[in-house]
């Protein structure tokens, strides 16, 4: 028999003795362990706590027995939505003011067919032309 399959036997026979050992101590010790997992935490100046009511009316919610002393504001799409468009265009209008001309110049720009190529996976990258290896002969 060679060494190896010594080595691996003892080492097997060890491993079973090891987790046999481990598994009977976890199922017999069981027992000695608390019966949950739970953390009890006394406080004993705590200051008690009140519930406050939460009521509805239309839209909106109120804390407390007291009324609003507005009513709920009912919504008017028509109304918000000229004040918004208003607003919006004269934002619009402030930052064409401050924006600066700029010559715009593509670059790394290809062209139809090299797109078609790419996409199609005929050419691997943008980047790196081909190379074509020419050979002196003789």
């Amino acid at each position: 028999m060679s060494p190896f399959f010594i080595f691996a036997i003892c080492l097997s026979i060890a491993y079973i003795l090891y987790y046999g050992v481990n598994i009977g101590k976890d199922l017999y010790a069981a027992g000695k362990q608390p019966a949950s997992n739970e953390e009890v935490f006394e406080i004993e100046n705590s200051p008690t706590e009140t519930a406050v009511s939460v009521n509805e009316q239309g839209d909106g919610f109120f804390i407390g027995n007291a009324e609003p002393k507005e009513p709920a504001k009912v919504f008017d799409p028509g109304k918000e939505e000229k004040e918004e468009t208003a607003e919006t265009e004269k934002r619009i209008a402030s930052l064409q003011e401050n924006l600066d001309e700029a010559d715009v110049v593509s670059e790394y720009g290809i062209t139809a067919p090299e797109l078609h190529e790419l996409l199609e996976g005929k050419k691997t990258s943008l980047f790196k032309p081909e190379i074509n290896v020419i050979r002196n002969v003789l």
